[in-house]
């Protein structure tokens, strides 16, 4: 939740955010005010397919949270990017591999050449790394926003 705010509320300092294992709780976009700055903001969402407590398919988690679904967060990124075009798989060097990574890109064209991108991988509510590769998400993050500078 915390990166979906700064996205918001800071767009004139970030170029990106990547929330791993986050949403927003449900109706968050409708309540919010309009923030001051309005730059574009690259999004990059990992979330474990098998995550029930922030759950990237489901409005509700384990515990009876109400969240928004990884779909209508993009959806949100998409329309406030003005992102326009196909969804396409987004590879990098972590896709595959022993976390079962697959990423997926929300639009083709979005305004400032940013991205609204989200990848799941084979696991739950946990930073996603294997210690016996170099397969991470840090890496995979710190790599999205060295490709995304302000």
């Amino acid at each position: 939740m915390m990166a979906y705010e700064i996205a918001l509320r800071k767009s004139d300092v970030f170029a990106a955010v990547a929330p791993v294992e986050g949403s927003v709780h449900v109706s968050y976009y409708e309540t919010i005010e309009k923030p001051e700055t309005d730059y574009s903001v690259s999004i990059l969402e990992i979330h474990g397919v098998q995550d029930t407590t922030i759950p990237s398919n489901s409005t509700i988690s384990d515990d009876f949270w109400k969240y928004e679904m990884t779909k209508t967060n993009m959806e949100y990124w998409q329309e406030r990017n003005n992102c326009k075009g196909k969804k396409a798989e987004y590879t990098n060097k972590y896709t595959g591999g022993s976390l079962d990574i697959w990423c997926m890109s929300n639009a083709e064209d979005c305004d400032n050449k940013v991205q609204v991108s989200w990848c799941t991988w084979n696991g739950g509510h946990a930073w996603p790394i294997d210690w016996n590769t170099p397969t991470s998400a840090t890496r995979m993050v710190w790599e999205f926003f060295k490709f995304h500078p302000k």
